[in-house]
């Protein structure tokens, strides 16, 4: 549940935000986590407490359960890792430094993107007093001050939500052919539909607005009652 502060910080970033150009959005590095699963039948329900979706307790011991990170743009589906053990600060550091860097420059040189826009959500790894010092070390990225709560803003989670109905979990016995599988779904993704995320963010700012909006309506009606 949105709390006051998590409706203030959305209406604020999307109020902020509604004048972002087509090109910087296009520009911007999508990032977030995943944890996939060998489910046998139906999505398995997991109860956890806030910065805890990534703790390997939270898999359910029946199936096999791997953390993969990775990253898009909007004209590009950038690279998929395998993460072998907890994600944690110095694991999250380790990514940035030896994959997000390097793919996105291979993609994106110095000269065509010499800032990096990044989104990341507010998890206790991204937010580490360590990560922020990573951070700061790196003044080329510039971390957008993304808002709680809000994944269905963030347009990596559209593409993982698209390699979750391309699962097929039959096909994994073991966490090495769970791995695979994500891999090769994620290598088959075309990014082709990109520009039509690029093009939904408007709508999807729009969206947070009307609703904070008619929220406070109700409220209002309510108060005078």
């Amino acid at each position: 549940m949105l709390t006051p502060v998590n409706r203030e910080q959305r209406i604020a970033f999307a109020l902020e935000n509604l004048m972002t150009s087509r090109e910087e959005w296009e520009a911007t590095i999508w990032t977030d986590e995943k944890v996939f699963v060998s489910s046998v039948d139906r999505q398995p329900h997991v109860w956890r407490q806030r910065d805890q979706r990534l703790h390997p307790n939270h898999v359910p011991l029946h199936r096999s359960g791997r953390i993969s990170w990775g990253w898009i743009s909007g004209t590009a589906i950038g690279e998929l890792v395998d993460i072998p053990t907890r994600m944690n600060s110095a694991e999250y550091i380790r990514i940035l430094e030896d994959v997000f860097l390097p793919s996105v420059r291979a993609i994106y040189p110095v000269e065509d993107m010499p800032v990096i826009r990044l989104v990341q959500d507010n998890s206790g790894v991204h937010t580490s007093c360590e990560t922020q010092a990573w951070f700061r070390n790196h003044p080329e990225i510039q971390l957008i001050n993304w808002p709680a709560r809000s994944p269905h803003l963030n347009l990596i989670e559209n593409v993982l939500a698209q390699m979750v109905r391309r699962w097929e979990s039959r096909r994994k016995g073991t966490v090495a052919a769970l791995v695979n599988h994500a891999r090769e779904i994620w290598e088959k993704l075309r990014p082709d539909y990109l520009p039509n995320l690029i093009d939904s963010i408007p709508n999807r700012l729009n969206q947070v607005i009307d609703r904070v909006r008619i929220l406070d309506g109700l409220l209002m009606r309510c108060f005078r009652a």
